[in-house]
């Protein structure tokens, strides 16, 4: 016998995954989805870390006009607002980073982790 019809619309919305009993997601769950699946293929290519440098040092390095009219990169001003805030290094070392197992590649392609 033919299925029911929201059976029918639920599997062709599903064709493609294995797991035929999850409703459809909806507009906000899609677009969560679409993110999370983006970011882990982006994560697998071998050209992410070079984009993600790339990316970085425009940002740091792109001047603006402070209030002041001073010329500020976001790299100083990021200096200053840990020089202003001394105790936050050592929150940030000794809190923040414990949160999460963290591997450093460096320049010249070996890894630390302490």
């Amino acid at each position: 016998p033919p299925l029911p019809k929201p059976q029918q619309q639920h599997y062709q919305h599903h064709h493609h995954h294995h797991q035929q009993q999850q409703p459809p997601l909806n507009p906000s769950q899609q677009r969560i989805h679409q993110m999370l699946s983006n970011y882990t293929t982006n994560l697998k290519s071998n050209n992410y870390p070079s984009r993600l440098h790339s990316k970085l040092h425009m940002y740091q390095t792109k001047p603006r006009t402070s209030k002041e009219n001073n010329t500020i990169t976001p790299a100083a001003e990021l200096r200053h607002y840990y020089a202003i805030r001394p105790k936050l290094r050592k929150y940030t070392l000794g809190v923040e980073l414990d949160r999460m197992e963290y591997t450093l590649t460096l320049e010249n392609g070996s890894c630390t982790c302490d």
